[in-house]
């Protein structure tokens, strides 16, 4: 390596350096409650701008609070403020976006897939999957939005894996066999719709609905805008009732179960640092650790109020 390269290279460290100082000392004051310091530079390099964000605004508005290298977060001081920084925020913004066009059907709750076992269902996701995909490409094309299938379109359709384990969850905790928890899953096939702004929700739900129509399909919203999850989570999801292609060894039409989300560019933006998916790896990370649930429901409501922040400031301009 020559000279030139190293003392390049030994100068844009010394910068570097010097940036993160400057950085730290700035926000010094964000500290644990209980003494504890956290390490500016780790959270910098790590690259989560939504993490930064998280921190300012915990600065600006919650007392302050500090990144746990374990959860990967945030963790805002003041947690009854951060909830009703986020309950105010997410109700002004449901506000905005007023009720949904097309409620759901009282009997969506009926709806079922025709296959009773994982390994069915997946087959029939399968036979599904291209026509879905593409249908919802077009209806991204039309509306003017993004289609969103999870980083390398690895989503569309649930693993075995993740599929065979939320069969087995849902049918302990419901009480049911597994060959009914599979006649229940709703998002084995699933993708997302990225607006960019909320005038444009209401045109997404007439082109999910005229696509429905089309398909000879049914489709229910709900809106979970209007909701107060535990985990911050907001968004728009829409279960599909899909008709399967019809077999000669079958008299009746059969069906299977499939979600479009609905979600704003600020929640989720099509990468894996988006709020969305950092609350997301928050309690995935949660399971591997004992992690108190209080502690990660304010650090995941965190990321989500300030992903919101841009979507206020969106109104404002308008």
């Amino acid at each position: 390596m020559s000279k030139k390269i190293i003392t390049f290279l030994l100068s844009l460290l010394c910068l570097n350096v010097i940036f993160l100082s400057g950085y730290y000392k700035e926000l010094s004051y964000f500290d644990h409650p209980i003494d504890y310091q956290c390490d500016w530079s780790n959270l910098f390099l790590e690259g989560h701008e939504i993490d930064l964000k998280a921190a300012e605004l915990a600065c600006q508005k919650l007392k302050g609070g500090y990144y746990d290298k374990n959860l990967h977060a945030v963790i805002p001081t003041d947690r009854s403020q951060t909830e009703k920084e986020w309950k105010e925020t997410k109700d002004y913004i449901a506000h905005v976006i007023g009720p949904l066009p097309h409620l759901p059907a009282s009997h969506n709750i009926l709806w079922e897939n025709h296959s009773h076992t994982v390994e069915e269902l997946l087959q029939d996701a399968r036979l599904m999957a291209p026509s879905f995909k593409a249908d919802f490409q077009y209806m991204a094309f039309v509306t003017g939005t993004t289609a969103y299938f999870g980083p390398d379109h690895r989503n569309l359709i649930k693993t075995h894996e993740s599929l065979s384990s939320k069969v087995q969850r849902d049918a302990t905790i419901l009480g049911i066999p597994e060959e009914e928890a599979v006649a229940k899953v709703g998002d084995t096939l699933r993708g997302t719709l990225i607006v960019n702004d909320l005038m444009q929700i209401p045109v997404v739900i007439a082109e999910m609905v005229h696509y429905a129509d089309c398909r000879k399909a049914q489709i229910a919203f709900k809106n979970l805008w209007v909701e107060n999850r535990e985990s911050g989570y907001v968004g728009i999801h829409a279960k599909i009732r899909l008709p399967l292609p019809k077999s000669r060894a079958l008299a009746t039409q059969c069906y299977m179960l499939a979600e479009i989300q609905i979600h704003l560019h600020s929640i989720v933006d099509g990468t894996e640092e988006c709020a969305k998916e950092r609350a997301h790896l928050i309690y995935e990370q949660a399971r591997l650790e004992n992690f108190d649930y209080l502690t990660l429901s304010a650090a995941s409501k965190l990321l989500f109020l300030t992903a919101m922040q841009d979507i206020l400031k969106s109104i404002e301009e308008q």
